[in-house]
């Protein structure tokens, strides 16, 4: 017993626990890393927006129906490239002179022609700020008048379709026998009509405004197509349509001077039309010749604007006798056009010329721009 007592008690050969072994580190997977700030990288130059460089503010008209070719919008300061500022003095052997220095400029926006009186003691004095009087001249003294005239140069090719505008405000100085002129000619001149009795030359002239102080409510536009000797009056004339209209508010006359207007002219290719803020400037009369003078206004009625309307609306150059080879020559081959917008002292007796025993003020003319067109 006791030996069996002691070989329980003997201990056994067990396997002893044994302390836990540190584990080789495992590979992790790769985190995310936040992005880094990366240093500004240069820019390349963005391309502005460049000025058209037909000085047009847009591609079309306001119809869309005609294609901006020019612009003047006189926002430089100065005459443009393609303009000049002229001097005539004695203009048509009259008392009135155009002069560079009547032309200025406001506020880089408008171009301006003023016309002013100057008392002079000869003809070969100069006209000068000195000599300008608003008051009538002194015994002993000549009275002159100065303006400005604004010429582009041949820049309309009237052998294609075309529309120009002018804006435009008549700040009228309150003087009898004032007149400004917004007008185009081609290259003929008059001299052959005036001294060949046997002339048909191919003149043309295109008055989109003429506006007279002695009819302050009205527009006047011409076309003038071919010259003719006049026998009547022993120097030349013009084959000519005539249109006028009347400014009407509220079925009353109104003048035109004093406000802004847009003055345009369409020419087709076979008539010229001319508008007044939009509206068609009909025909008033035509001249063919000595003896043949048209009228076609309606006296019998008025239309809606109390106005007496044209039986003619348009222009038919037929009616004047100008074939189409005439005026294939008036349009094209003696084009291109030129622009001219100057303003004036009448001196002719007929158009009741400013009385120089009358206060003469200063009288300006202001334009916002001329533009040109050509259908698209």
């Amino acid at each position: 017993m006791k030996q069996q007592r002691q070989n329980q008690e003997q201990p056994q050969n067990q396997p002893q626990p044994q302390p836990p072994q540190p584990q080789p580190p495992q590979p992790q997977p790769p985190q995310p890393q936040p992005p880094q700030p990366q240093p500004p990288q240069p820019q390349p130059p963005q391309p502005q927006p460049q000025p058209p460089s037909n000085g047009c503010e847009s591609a079309t008209d306001a119809s869309g129906q005609w294609r901006s070719l020019k612009c003047y919008e006189f926002k430089d300061n100065n005459v443009p490239n393609d303009w000049e500022a002229k001097t005539i003095l004695n203009h048509l052997g009259s008392h009135l002179s155009y002069l560079p220095g009547n032309i200025g400029f406001v506020n880089n926006d408008f171009a301006r022609i003023t016309t002013r009186r100057h008392c002079v003691r000869n003809d070969s004095e100069a006209l000068t700020d000195s000599n300008t009087r608003e008051t009538p001249c002194q015994a002993g003294e000549k009275t002159k008048y100065s303006s400005g005239r604004l010429e582009s140069k041949p820049i309309v090719d009237a052998s294609k379709p075309f529309r120009a505008e002018i804006r435009a405000l008549i700040n009228w100085n309150g003087s009898r026998g004032m007149r400004t002129a917004l007008w185009m000619r081609n290259s003929e001149t008059l001299q052959n009509c005036g001294s060949n009795p046997a002339a048909n030359d191919p003149y043309g002239e295109l008055d989109i405004l003429e506006w007279y102080s002695s009819a302050r409510a009205y527009a006047w536009s011409s076309t003038h197509a071919s010259c003719f000797y006049s026998h009547k009056r022993s120097s030349w004339r013009t084959r000519v349509f005539a249109h006028r209209l009347e400014q009407h508010i509220n079925r009353q006359a109104t003048p035109l001077d004093g406000e802004w207007h847009v003055w345009a002219i369409e020419f087709d290719g076979q008539k010229v039309r001319y508008y007044l803020d939009g509206k068609l400037i009909p025909v008033s009369h035509y001249t063919v010749d000595d003896n043949t003078t048209v009228d076609v206004i309606d006296r019998s009625r008025t239309d809606e604007s109390g106005g007496y309307p044209s039986t003619m609306p348009d222009e038919d150059f037929a009616k004047l006798n100008v074939n189409r080879q005439m005026l294939d020559q008036i349009f094209r081959t003696k084009g291109p056009w030129y622009f001219i917008l100057n303003d004036y002292a009448e001196w002719e007796d007929k158009l009741k010329p400013p009385r120089p025993t009358d206060n003469f003020r200063i009288q300006t003319t202001l334009i916002d721009y001329v533009r040109l067109y050509q259908k698209n």
